[in-house]
């Protein structure tokens, strides 16, 4: 069984084979392209067919940001992940293309490990992308009846019917709850579980993230940890609070731009993708334990 099909686009043959490699070896199909316009015409042609996508960002012609750009904008390909990678480690490079809409951005030489962790993290995110998606198709009318609510969960399973609920109301619902899973994930793991960016990146690597999620979900300690969403569609924007039980962090660095470097990181996008979301002010209280969010209403 198939990890997933990835398309796999650069100009330089060697990478081109060595990218297809590596990742073939760990269970994924792949598909290659030299350049981006061949690659939009295989994907276009069946954009149902990929889970992600890794393009080098600098090429003749159409580059790797013009191909994200194109894939951003149809409707058929805009949820597929997209992963730049580049020669130039330039943190403000990184910055601009995830904000650009890129998943995440690696710079050459990155060792195979690294690519392929990434691209795993890549296909699960495009898995939730259409558990969501699937939600969305289900003809209820009680989302737009709901005004005010509160939510308490404790794991991504009960959060995911709450993101889907409240991404209704939004103009743009699919982007908002995108933005939305990734404030709750933050919450769920370094809020309630304690999971450091450090510690996260190494269980990530050894495809571990999912199972340490799960023992630390069955601590004693954690057991009656929540993490509330608070909801109020009753104004002209929708507000929503997400509050964890943790210590809190420092979130300032990652709202002026004085982050960490994210080279060849595997995680550490989280809240760089969300700020790039179409919501109308992103602001943490209580040291970082809550964030507030406001986005535009789909309906009146």
């Amino acid at each position: 069984m198939t990890n997933g099909t990835i398309l796999a686009v650069d100009d330089d043959s060697l990478t081109l084979e060595m990218i297809k490699d590596a990742l073939a070896d760990r269970g994924f199909d792949v598909v290659t392209a030299g350049d981006g316009a061949a690659a939009l015409a295989i994907l276009l042609a069946e954009p149902e067919k990929f889970d992600a996508i890794v393009v080098d960002r600098v090429m003749p012609g159409m580059d790797g940001m013009k191909v994200l750009s194109s894939i951003r904008e149809s409707e058929k390909t805009s949820a597929i992940p997209v992963i730049l990678q580049t020669a130039a480690a330039d943190p403000q490079a990184m910055t601009e293309g995830i904000e650009a809409g890129a998943f995440y951005y690696i710079t050459k030489p990155y060792d195979e490990n690294t690519l392929v962790a990434v691209v795993r993290s890549a296909v699960q995110s495009h898995n939730q992308h259409r558990f969501f998606a699937s939600y969305a198709a289900i003809p209820l009318e009680a989302p737009e009846t709901l005004e005010k609510a509160r939510f308490r969960f404790s794991t991504f399973r009960e959060a995911k019917s709450a993101i889907w609920m409240i991404s209704q109301h939004a103009l743009e619902p699919e982007w908002i709850s995108a933005g939305l899973q990734e404030l709750v994930t933050n919450a769920i793991e370094h809020g309630n579980l304690g999971i450091g960016g450090s510690e996260k990146e190494i269980l990530v690597r050894e495809n571990r993230w999912e199972q340490e999620i799960e023992r630390r979900l069955s601590l004693s300690e954690n057991a009656d940890k929540k993490v509330t969403i608070d909801f109020d569609a009753s104004t002209s924007d929708v507000v929503v609070r997400i509050e964890d039980q943790g210590t809190g962090f420092k979130w300032r660095r990652h709202l002026n731009n004085t982050a960490p470097n994210l080279q060849n990181a595997v995680q550490g996008r989280g809240i760089l993708v969300a700020k790039s979301m179409p919501f109308h002010s992103f602001q943490y209280k209580k040291d970082g334990r809550c964030i507030e969010v406001r986005f535009a209403r789909g309906y009146t």
